[in-house]
């Protein structure tokens, strides 16, 4: 009973971004940044793929699994709500996890008191303990996001 809740509750969790790997995952990436739908010739030019069926391929695969649909004028990706690219947030080609933004904010909130008040043990501990906590979330999901792209890189580099 147990392990068939657990399978529900992956089911309902799936991430395009740790579910795909190889060339499926460079085409939903691709489809994902173009922010409008693209023809399978558009997909294999930008890719590289020496033929449009391995790009069908690779969206039919896509369409099945929900990351993709087909639509008039080509194909777009969808992104899951639970997804970890809900996380994300492109500013042109720099992409940052959002708890960047809570870390900065938290973190001058924190020296700001603490220059501006005088010293206060408990207050001090409570900020510390309150910067690790969103440091350590920050943390996590740059380093997350930080090896799946990575991972793509090595593996376009080896093409």
């Amino acid at each position: 009973m147990l392990l068939r809740a657990k399978r529900i509750v992956d089911r309902e969790v799936s991430d395009p971004l740790i579910e795909l790997s190889g060339s499926t995952l460079d085409v939903y990436l691709t489809l994902l940044y173009a922010n409008r739908p693209l023809t399978i010739r558009e997909i294999q030019r930008m890719i590289g793929f020496k033929s449009p069926n391995s790009v069908r391929h690779h969206l039919e695969k896509l369409i099945s699994m929900g990351y993709v649909k087909r639509e008039n004028l080509g194909y777009t990706a969808v992104k899951p709500s639970r997804s970890l690219l809900n996380a994300l947030i492109s500013i042109g080609r720099l992409i940052i996890p959002r708890q960047f933004f809570t870390w900065l904010t938290v973190l001058l909130i924190s020296i700001f008191y603490l220059v501006v008040n005088s010293f206060n043990p408990m207050a001090t501990i409570v900020l510390v303990a309150i910067n690790i906590i969103v440091t350590y979330d920050f943390l996590d999901t740059y380093l997350k996001i930080r090896s799946i792209f990575s991972l793509r890189n090595r593996k376009k580099a080896r093409r």
